[in-house]
């Protein structure tokens, strides 16, 4: 998700986006928080907090609003 994956100008606050895209971003942020949990499950913590991380370096707020993944994403990071 992180090497493969094109999280295409996700963090460029001149692109707009559709509501029904910015809908799709709620699925990218969610697939990376279980993959994060998962992580955490296994015990890898670097890891995870790398992902996490990633997530919001990638799907920033000043471009695409936080959302209800958000609560999961900061209990994750703590």
């Amino acid at each position: 998700m992180i090497n493969k994956f094109r999280y295409r100008e996700l963090d460029n606050d001149k692109v707009y986006y559709s509501e029904d895209y910015r809908n799709f971003v709620l699925n990218h942020r969610s697939a990376l928080n279980s993959l994060a949990e998962a992580l955490i499950d296994e015990n890898q913590m670097e890891k995870a907090n790398t992902v996490l991380e990633f997530s919001l370096t990638k799907m920033p707020d000043r471009v695409i609003a936080y959302d209800h993944t958000t609560a999961t994403l900061v209990d994750l990071l703590f």
